[in-house]
């Protein structure tokens, strides 16, 4: 077999594995990591595509079509399976709850499961400048330092203490776009209780 050959049924080989990391890296909000860790991710994805491929050969007629195809659609059910149990914490979640295996979580930061972990309501935005957000987060940043929250209900919230606090309302404002990095602390303000009848 001519080295062309050879080099092109390689990246035939490799390829789903690299589709399923983009389609990782797509959907999450992890950072994209050196090319060299994303060439071992993408080997890692093939074995998980090659082997899944080889134990669907068992049950599917073969087809010349299907059996080319087969690969680039498992490699997206990968990316699509490892993206929700990322972004859902759904592997990492009983692993740590075992007390055993590991104490991380499945997000790339503190920052990213405080919003995505729990069930956030309001937020208050304290800023650098000692003004304060208060608001219903609907988009944040995967990084804390850049990238911008997007508040909807927003509303300024001036004193200090129960007694003192003034909540201004943004009249006409359907939602405010803050700078991350103007950010010093956020306060997620707890959910009242339903009380039942």
């Amino acid at each position: 077999m001519p080295v062309s050959q050879q080099i092109i049924s390689l990246l035939q080989y490799l390829l789903p594995g690299f589709l399923a990391a983009w389609v990782f890296y797509g959907l999450t909000s992890y950072a994209k990591p050196s090319n060299f860790e994303r060439v071992i991710q993408a080997l890692i994805f093939t074995l998980f595509i090659q082997v899944t491929v080889h134990v669907g050969d068992y049950f599917l007629p073969e087809h010349g079509w299907v059996e080319k195809a087969l690969p680039f659609f498992v490699a997206i059910v990968w990316g699509i399976t490892f993206t929700v149990f990322a972004n859902n914490d759904w592997l990492h979640k009983p692993l740590r709850r075992a007390r055993f295996f590991t104490t991380q979580t499945s997000y790339q930061s503190e920052w990213v499961q405080s919003f995505e972990g729990y069930d956030v309501g309001y937020i208050v935005l304290h800023l650098k400048d000692g003004r304060r957000l208060i608001g219903w987060p609907e988009i944040w940043p995967a990084n804390p330092d850049k990238g911008h929250l997007l508040l909807e209900d927003a509303a300024w919230v001036q004193g200090e203490g129960d007694a003192d606090v003034k909540v201004i309302e943004l009249e006409g404002v359907r939602g405010i776009l803050v700078d991350a990095g103007h950010v010093s602390m956020i306060e997620f303000i707890s959910q009242p209780q339903e009380e039942s009848p």
